[in-house]
């Protein structure tokens, strides 16, 4: 029922569907992203928390969701799952 009618709209703009990967790799929000991309080159937490004016508290959850949905276990494993999603 929504099928047809979003692609009818996407024909009617002339945009194409984005295709999903198939790597199973969970996509991350826009703040966990935000978050992630400094952790990855070597930012702590306090600077990370500071250049986002949010806690180190708020850092700390938002990298433990991203290690989590990643399956990842430290920062060093950030490049290569970033870069592979």
């Amino acid at each position: 029922m929504f099928l047809p009618r979003a692609r009818a709209e996407l024909d009617a703009v002339g945009a194409k569907p984005v295709a999903r990967s198939g790597s199973g790799t969970p996509e991350l929000t826009a703040q966990e992203l935000t978050i992630a991309r400094p952790a990855e080159v070597g930012r702590t937490n306090p600077e990370i928390a500071a250049n986002l004016f949010i806690s180190v508290n708020t850092v700390d959850y938002h990298l433990r969701t991203v290690f989590q949905k990643l399956g990842i276990a430290s920062r060093r494993q950030l490049t290569d799952k970033l870069e592979a999603g």
